[in-house]
């Protein structure tokens, strides 16, 4: 029966993956979600339903049209196994099963829409991160409420307030920061994208965490610049999607908060 359970939550995740797919194609250039049906982008072919089947599609074609022979992007492909593979781990950590589904559906996917878009487009569209506030403030009333043992008899007015610091937390302290940075290089540096998203990160999470989340997230980002200088030939001048950065942080804070903040203060201590 156990692992029943888990090929059905791998089908989920497989199957949300593929609608996330399509949404990180379409949110950026205005297309509906709704209409047209799956097609090449190529050739503009309504795809047969085998075509559509999330992950197994892709190998069997090989990454291309079967008509015209257009590449399909590998984004498809990554984040269908990717939100399988969170699905997976997220059911194994996040008990009861209520919770799961609430961070897969309100927090996993639409981060991980933001990190593809954002990584793709450098954009984080309002239309996942204005909706993303208000789904922060309801996640942390419920995991507060009804999940988290630690915070079992918090109210509701507690719960809704500390989302609504965090969010104010995130969304400020951003703002601030791309202010100073245009002020002094006469250039944006962060994007209203940026600043909307930290701030549902904010509500899910709280001020406290928010803070930790974007020092880790510029530390990534930094790696992830240099890199791409290295390997790309970039400059410094180059745009990075530090969303992306914010959401890959976020996903993990999720998961694994209290050891990545017990590991900072740890090597921090060995440094001083």
């Amino acid at each position: 029966m156990e692992i029943l359970i888990r090929v059905y939550v791998a089908l989920l995740g497989l199957s949300l993956g593929s609608f996330l797919g399509m949404a990180a194609t379409r949110l950026p250039v205005g297309e509906s979600l709704v209409k047209p049906r799956s097609h090449c982008r190529n050739c503009g072919r309504q795809l047969a339903w085998y075509e559509n089947v999330p992950a197994f599609s892709y190998l069997i074609l090989r990454g291309r049209c079967r008509s015209c022979d257009a590449k399909i992007s590998s984004h498809y492909f990554i984040l269908e196994v990717a939100t399988a593979a969170l699905a997976l781990f997220a059911f194994s950590r996040l008990e009861p099963w209520p919770r799961f589904l609430i961070y897969l559906l309100l927090f996993i996917a639409p981060v991980l829409l933001l990190i593809v878009i954002d990584w793709r487009y450098l954009i984080l569209p309002n239309a996942i991160t204005v909706p993303g506030i208000a789904a922060g403030f309801l996640v942390h009333w419920l995991d507060g409420k009804y999940f988290s043992i630690g915070t079992m008899h918090a109210s509701s007015l507690s719960l809704l307030l500390e989302s609504g610091y965090g969010a104010a937390a995130g969304g400020l302290s951003l703002a601030l920061l791309a202010y100073l940075y245009q002020s002094l290089r006469k250039r944006p540096g962060l994007g209203a994208g940026d600043v909307k998203f930290a701030a549902m990160l904010g509500a899910f999470f709280g001020w406290k965490a928010i803070f930790f989340i974007f020092f880790a997230a510029s530390i990534l980002g930094i790696v992830v610049g240099g890199i791409l200088i290295v390997f790309r030939r970039q400059t410094l001048a180059t745009q990075l999607p530090f969303g992306s950065a914010l959401g890959v942080v976020s996903l993990l804070f999720l998961f694994m908060g209290e050891r990545m903040i017990q590991a900072y203060f740890h090597a921090l201590r060995h440094l001083l």
